[in-house]
C-alpha cells in the first residue's frame, strides 16, 4: 500500500503547479488518472485476484468479473490444469457441440467462453488483475507499494500543466515519470532475476 494519501496528494500537486488553487475535483481527476496509468505500466502482483466460476453442464459461457484489467490465466482446480487461451476467432471455428472437460477458453467482453461445452460442474478460477479502486476520501491511499506514489504524482502534475495549457512543463514532468518509472521496472527485473546482465566485453 501507498504511503501518501489522497489529501497529501492535493497538497503536493498544488504546491507542484505554483500553489494555483484548482480545487479537490480536478486534482483528485488528475490524481486517479496517473494511478490508472501507473497500475497499467506492468504486472502489479498486489494486483491480482480470483474468480471462482464453477461450471453447468451443456453451458459453455458464463459471467466472469466486472472489475478487471485484464484476464490473466484461467484454472481448472478440479483437474489441477491451466487452461490454454485462444483467440475469439479461432474459438468459433471450432464445433461447440462437443462437450468434455474443456481445456481452452476465450473472452468476449466480461464472459468466459469454454471449449469444449462442459460436461459437468467443474470449479474453475479465473486469475485477473484488478482494476483499482479510484481515490475518493482524504485518506484513502494507493494498493500499490510506496516507491510507486511518486511515479503517481510526477504524472498528476503533468495532468496539472496540461489542464493550464502549459504542454512544455507538461513534457518535463512525463519525462521525470517515465524515468522514474524505468528504474522501478529495471530494479524489479533484477530482483526477479526476469533478464541477465551483460557481461562487459573485454571480461
Amino acid at each position: 500500500m501507498g504511503i501518501l494519501t489522497l489529501a497529501e496528494y492535493r497538497t503536493d500537486i498544488e504546491a507542484a503547479l505554483g500553489s494555483r488553487a484548482y480545487g479537490t475535483i480536478l486534482t483528485d481527476q488528475w490524481t486517479n488518472s496517473a494511478y490508472y496509468e501507473v497500475s497499467g505500466v506492468m504486472e502489479h502482483p498486489e494486483m491480482f485476484n480470483t474468480f471462482s466460476v464453477p461450471t453447468v453442464a451443456s453451458t459453455s459461457s458464463y459471467a466472469g468479473p466486472t472489475n478487471s484489467i485484464g484476464w490473466r490465466f484461467v484454472e481448472d482446480v478440479d483437474n489441477d490444469t491451466v487452461l490454454e487461451f485462444i483467440a475469439l476467432e479461432d474459438f468459433y471455428r471450432r464445433s461447440r457441440v462437443t462437450e468434455g472437460v474443456p481445456d481452452k477458453w476465450t473472452r468476449t467482453i466480461d464472459t468466459l467462453v469454454l471449449h469444449p461445452t462442459p460436461n459437468a460442474i467443474i470449479n474453475l478460477k479465473i486469475h485477473y488483475t484488478l482494476e483499482p479502486t479510484a481515490l475518493s476520501s482524504s485518506g484513502h491511499k494507493t494498493i500499490l507499494p510506496a516507491m510507486w506514489d511518486h511515479a503517481v504524482f510526477l504524472l498528476a502534475v503533468e495532468r496539472g500543466h496540461l489542464h493550464a495549457h502549459e504542454e512544455n512543463r507538461a513534457a518535463l514532468w512525463r519525462n521525470n515519470a517515465v524515468t522514474y518509472i524505468q528504474g522501478l521496472m529495471t530494479q524489479r527485473m533484477i530482483a526477479t532475476s526476469q533478464f541477465d546482465l551483460a557481461v562487459p566485453q573485454g571480461a
